[in-house]
């Protein structure tokens, strides 16, 4: 099986980190939902992306959590996916 990396482009400088999410997968609501939620660690902001892809921008107040903040807001937003859809 070959797994594809996601492409995720940031910048250490600026502390920004940018990445596309599917929109057939993720829900746009938790998205927003999630936004708000990270505002403590991150300002954030959606884009629309081409074709079947949501664009992420989020730039962190912290720069010590720049290389994995893509992966804890994405782990974030399906987790409240995952909570909304049980209620």
């Amino acid at each position: 099986m070959v797994i594809k990396k996601r492409k995720i482009q940031s910048d250490r400088v600026k502390r920004e980190v940018c990445f596309l999410l599917n929109k057939e997968f993720y829900n746009l609501e938790e998205i927003e939902e999630a936004l708000k939620d990270f505002k403590g660690v991150c300002e954030g902001k959606i884009e629309e992306g081409q074709g079947k892809r949501i664009k992420i921008l989020l730039k962190s107040k912290d720069l010590s959590i720049l290389e994995t903040l893509e992966y804890e807001f994405c782990n974030y937003s399906l987790g409240l996916m995952k909570n909304n859809r049980c209620i």
